[in-house]
């Protein structure tokens, strides 16, 4: 409501997930709608401002993952904070050279190649508009630096790396180190594993799958069976039995939910049964275009 340029939640604990419905809301929405604290009064307020979250190995979870950039500062001594500055005052820094810097980012988005009239650039990420007005002009800067670096025409001594952008690949890279994606795919791994081909299975033998504690079960059958029980049911005690009714329940929360594994993308689909009409669940696995 304050028409914040942005906020910073500072000092997030230490390897934190972070998921939020409100923000992940305020991520995708022009405009943000609640209930003001302490009234019965619905407002609307522009939802333009840009969340920055700081902390040790943090990292966006669920929806957020597929809307959040994560920028990484790695260091090579326990003391960061004493090591040797160029500028010791970024910010006063900043403030003194705020035209030459503006300047600099004005010239990079006005050397954007996708706002030239008849550019038919395909829009890239969930963020179209953005993509298409910064975005795009920072990818193109990029491609530009590394082609200089790589004709020599750059100073000997700069010590830029020669690197090119792709927002969409770095979208879809936080997208699958996002944790949840991860479990998801082990998980539908392991049900293609046991039922391939999209062969049909119920929760029932999903059910009787998790509960398998032979000794006469082979390693890889241990281990796929340990990895469905951690991802469905993660706070039971190993040895609970669990129902057939409650892995159903499980199965159901991600149906048609795609995610990659390496170059395919597994769905877990699911269609009745025309003779119980009990739920048959099946694994589609498509190859990626790009792999083929």
């Amino acid at each position: 409501m304050e028409a914040l340029p942005a906020i910073i939640w500072d000092n997030i604990p230490r390897g934190a997930q972070i998921s939020c419905p409100h923000i992940e809301r305020s991520c995708t929405t022009a405009f943000y709608s609640d209930r003001r604290l302490g009234v019965s009064e619905l407002v609307a307020v522009a939802a333009s401002t840009v969340h920055l979250f700081t902390g040790n190995n943090i990292a966006p979870r669920g929806d957020l993952a597929s809307r959040a950039l994560t920028a990484r500062l790695e260091v090579d001594r326990h003391d960061p904070e004493n090591r040797p500055f160029e500028h010791p005052d970024p910010i006063a820094w900043t403030e003194a050279n705020r035209g030459k810097i503006l300047r600099a980012l004005y010239t990079i988005l006005l050397g954007n190649p996708a706002l030239r009239p008849g550019s038919n650039a395909i829009l890239e990420t969930r963020f179209k508009t953005w993509w298409r007005l910064v975005g795009s002009a920072v990818e193109h800067a990029a491609k530009q630096h590394a082609d200089h670096i790589a004709a020599g025409k750059m100073d000997a001594h700069a010590t830029c790396k020669a690197e090119t952008i792709s927002f969409k690949n770095l979208f879809l890279s936080q997208e699958q180190d996002d944790e949840e994606s991860a479990s998801l795919a082990d998980a539908l791994i392991a049900l293609v594993a046991k039922w391939p081909g999209q062969t049909k299975f119920k929760a029932t033998d999903v059910e009787r799958m998790v509960n398998d504690h032979s000794e006469f079960a082979s390693d890889d059958e241990r281990e796929r069976c340990a990895t469905l029980r951690e991802f469905l049911f993660p706070t039971l005690p190993p040895n609970q039995i669990v129902t057939a009714k409650a892995t159903g329940k499980r199965l159901k929360r991600h149906i048609g939910e795609p995610v990659k594994a390496g170059d395919t993308t597994l769905i877990l689909k699911a269609e009745p049964d025309t003779h119980t009409n009990v739920l048959a669940y099946f694994v589609e696995a498509r190859r990626d275009a790009a792999s083929r």
